[in-house]
């Protein structure tokens, strides 16, 4: 392999290349290889020159030829190139300059090598224009082993939960029960409702964040609007993408940390997101995620459920008995906040809708028939009962929901009716 076929940027970046002849590789890359990631435990592993390069493969249990990321397999790739980056780098590609906010850039050679069959279709780059034979992705190796890729120059970043252990976890909590059934019992209005607000229509590249069943991308994609439904959990995905095949909608449909968005930077027309982005733990990430993949003088539309309204109680209600929160994290309906909205966005949103509005359920005869409907199908509500009975507080957890559901009831005892608040907020991206 010659030295032309490795390119360093700004020493910040390894360059791989696969022209078949591995141990040709391993030498010419090997005195600029360095990795460091976080295990799940927490403990930082590092990985340097030629050994590196060796146990780095070996432990994600791939080879040069068949190298797995996300999900997505580069198998056969002739001599394109894999960049690997470190977060926050930035430098030129090929004569791109390209921004590596999050960790890995692949970049493919044109005119070479077969197009993996499953690389997800990104979003656009600026004004439109997709740069040729360039893919962002995002920073996991081997989801269930890694956390985030850190800055090799800036020292590991501190982190008191491994990003992989804690998206593991609100992953398989949004995967436990059935959501997909309680969308279809009584959220169906919702989204229509942040559709109609977002003013997205023909033409329009609309990113929906933690879209789960798409119960806004859904609606979106019938005003004619090109749609990306993006969330943390595959299952949610899956029931979308049945859901679309059935009403004869194409849409793409991503796995994606709401957190940690694998799109280019102002990629979208409309970024929104319907009771879904609101539960990621970390709300300033969330926020400057949405801003910085809408392009300026795009739209950000917000669909949440109030700290003062039912489901702010629920949470409440289910606060004393959930497992602890993860370091940094926030309650989720604080997203229904005019204020906290107002704060996470600051200056970078100008908002012109802040509107509060009425979700009526109608759905349960009996008012408890709503409490075992989310301690059955609600992810969150799923994990505090569990926790309560792991504890011995399984019966105070089951009389707590009681309490709820009929202080929450505005109809009668033989036709329950519930009034959920939730705030729509639209605005411009500055």
């Amino acid at each position: 392999m010659s030295r032309e076929n490795v390119e360093i940027v700004r020493g910040a970046f390894a360059v791989l290349s696969i022209p078949g002849d591995p141990e040709a590789m391993i030498a010419a890359t090997a005195p600029h290889f360095e990795m460091h990631l976080i295990g799940v435990t927490g403990e930082p592993v590092r990985y340097a020159g030629e050994s590196g390069i060796r146990e780095f493969f070996a432990d994600v249990a791939q080879s040069w030829e068949s190298f797995r990321f996300e999900g997505t397999d580069f198998r056969d790739l002739g001599d394109r190139v894999l960049v690997l980056g470190d977060v926050n780098g930035r430098g030129r590609v090929s004569g791109v300059e390209v921004e590596d906010r999050w960790g890995w850039i692949v970049e493919l050679s044109e005119g070479r090598g077969r197009q993996p069959a499953r690389l997800p279709r990104r979003g656009p780059g600026p004004r439109g224009r997709r740069r040729p034979g360039l893919r962002r992705l995002t920073t996991q190796v081997g989801a269930s082993r890694y956390g985030r890729i850190v800055n090799r120059g800036g020292g590991l970043v501190s982190s008191t939960t491994p990003d992989a252990e804690l998206k593991g976890r609100h992953r398989a909590m949004w995967a436990s029960g059935d959501y997909p059934s309680m969308v279809e019992t009584f959220l169906l209005p919702l989204g229509p409702r942040l559709a109609e607000a977002s003013g997205a229509g023909p033409g329009k590249r609309v990113l929906d964040v933690a879209a789960g069943t798409g119960n806004a991308s859904l609606p979106v994609a019938q005003l004619g609007a090109e749609v990306t439904a993006s969330d943390l959990t595959p299952e949610l995905l899956e029931a979308g993408r049945g859901r679309a095949e059935a009403q004869g909608l194409e849409l793409d449909w991503v796995e994606a940390d709401a957190e940690n968005l694998p799109f280019e930077d102002e990629s979208f027309d409309v970024v929104m997101s319907s009771i879904g982005a609101m539960f990621a733990p970390h709300h300033q990430a969330v926020a400057d995620e949405l801003v910085r993949v809408c392009r300026p003088g795009g739209t950000i539309a917000l669909l949440s459920w109030t700290p003062e309204g039912m489901i702010g109680a629920l949470f409440r209600t289910m606060g004393p008995f959930a497992p602890p929160p993860p370091p940094g994290a926030q309650p989720p309906p604080l997203w229904g906040s005019e204020d906290h909205v107002k704060e996470l966005f600051g200056d970078r949103v100008e908002w012109r809708t802040l509107e509060r509005d009425i979700l009526e359920i109608t759905a349960f005869k009996d008012p408890q028939d709503y409490g075992t409907h989310f301690k059955e199908r609600y992810g969150p509500t799923i994990a505090a009962q569990a926790n309560a009975r792991k504890n011995g507080q399984g019966d105070e957890f089951d009389e707590a929901m009681r309490r709820f559901c009929d202080e929450w009831n505005r109809g009668t005892d033989e036709q329950a009716r519930f009034e959920k608040e939730y705030l729509v907020a639209v605005g411009t991206r500055v």
